[in-house]
């Protein structure tokens, strides 16, 4: 079977959305399918943002110029804007953004209707069996409509993140009416966790079936140790993005905390990754910026090797479970194979404490219990350091969100789809 990977991110961006389009068409020709990926040329983008793949399993990767998406693209900058010709003017950048949504075609209309014609293009020369849209944005799955409309192709809707995601108020009821379009002519919904499955079930009364995303277990296993130098008492390791629906108030308060308390110079946090202008501001009036190390994001396997070299890793679970519906992130899934102590500043997802071993997930809802918390650990360290059989329970408990396990997922249940639609014609 040829399917056809829709995404508007993909490598070399090695952002968490990439590995979702990415690993299902580096896999899924290992189960007898043949795979295309069609998304937008990034490699001229800074190297720093850039990280190299295999692509010798994926048939066709199809490149599509991101200035298709807009005039004035900044081939210098390591994320794309959206409209920065208009960046100035929020008046026609909001009269802008209602005509893109009610015209269905979303953000990048003028990329997706180049990828609609590259598709048509792969078709009529190898013929596509199935299209396979991942929702980072309207765009892809409006391509993937318009495609089966033409040419009545299946096409599944994939969710990698909720159809509601980042919209409110009047331009969520749009949107909820696009998707509701959409979705009647999609042959069945994909979605990441079992929460937002339920949800979307029950709004748009299409079958949906969950495929989480996951984690790369052979760079892993591969990945070395890498123990900074001149090591502080207690370190600590993030890695990502921060954004508002983060707890990263609760962050600073801790900080705060540290700072006027025993553990005072004893700390220090290492953040590998991007942050926002009012966090570093808030970090600036707060007094606590000298015990952060900021790094841009490293390639994966450093950041593997980092992650397993770590005394102590963070997370701070977004707090708007809505927007996620509870899901098991990519970040968990890394932070719990490699095995080490995880802080958890807030409440961690339901989904996530099936995953976790208990032994390594230590939550703390408050500014106050994290702090004790860490005074426990700078004192018996030894004892919170996770034993071989810990980590071998580890392995088995998080082995089936590696992505060829979940390509295996996604094969088979497009072989049971396909039966099914054999049966009922």
């Amino acid at each position: 079977m040829h399917i056809a990977i829709l995404s508007s991110a993909s490598p070399p961006l090695r952002h968490v959305s990439v590995k979702r389009a990415y690993n299902f068409a580096h896999y899924l020709p290992l189960l007898g399918h043949r795979t295309s990926l069609v998304s937008a040329d990034y490699r001229f983008l800074r190297e720093d943002y850039l990280e190299s793949v295999d692509e010798s399993r994926i048939s066709n990767f199809i490149r599509i110029d991101p200035n298709a998406w807009f005039s004035g693209f900044n081939n210098q900058c390591g994320v794309y804007p959206l409209e920065p010709h208009l960046k100035c003017h929020s008046l026609l950048k909001r009269v802008s953004t209602a005509q893109r949504m009610l015209s269905g075609w979303g953000p990048w209309p003028s990329w997706g209707k180049r990828a609609l014609e590259e598709l048509i293009k792969l078709h009529k020369k190898d013929p596509i069996d199935v299209v396979f849209a991942i929702f980072g944005n309207e765009t892809t799955h409006e391509v993937a409509h318009q495609f089966k409309k033409l040419t009545r192709v299946r096409w599944i809707a994939d969710f990698k993140d909720p159809w509601h995601h980042g919209v409110e108020g009047w331009a969520r009821r749009v949107r909820n009416l696009q998707t509701r379009r959409r979705l009647k002519s999609c042959w069945f919904v994909t979605e990441t966790c079992e929460l937002q499955a339920e949800a979307d079930q029950n709004e748009f009364g299409r079958p949906c079936h969950i495929i989480p995303s996951g984690f790369d277990d052979v760079k892993m296993d591969l990945a070395n140790p890498i123990v900074s130098e001149n090591r502080s008492p207690i370190e600590i390791y993030y890695f990502g993005s921060v954004g508002k629906t983060h707890s990263w108030q609760r962050l600073i308060e801790l900080f705060k905390l540290i700072d006027s308390g025993p553990l005072k110079n004893r700390v220090s946090f290492h953040w590998f990754g991007t942050t926002s202008e009012d966090f570093l501001e808030s970090l600036s009036r707060a007094g606590v910026s000298s015990y952060f190390r900021f790094s841009q994001p490293v390639a994966q396997m450093e950041a593997f090797g980092r992650m397993k070299g770590s005394q102590l890793l963070l997370l701070m679970p977004q707090y708007n479970v809505n927007l996620n519906g509870g899901l098991v992130g990519v970040k968990e899934l890394e932070y719990i194979a490699a095995g080490r102590p995880i802080l958890c500043l807030g409440k961690m997802h339901e989904q996530t404490k099936k995953v976790v071993e208990p032994q390594l997930l230590h939550e703390c809802n408050s500014a106050q219990s994290a702090l004790e918390f860490l005074d426990r650990f700078s004192k018996e360290s030894e004892l919170f350091e996770p034993s071989s059989f810990l980590k071998s329970q580890v392995e088995r408990a998080i082995s089936r969100f590696s992505w060829a396990h979940l390509a295996e997922d996604l094969s088979q249940l497009i072989d049971k789809e396909s039966k099914k639609l054999a049966i009922s014609s």
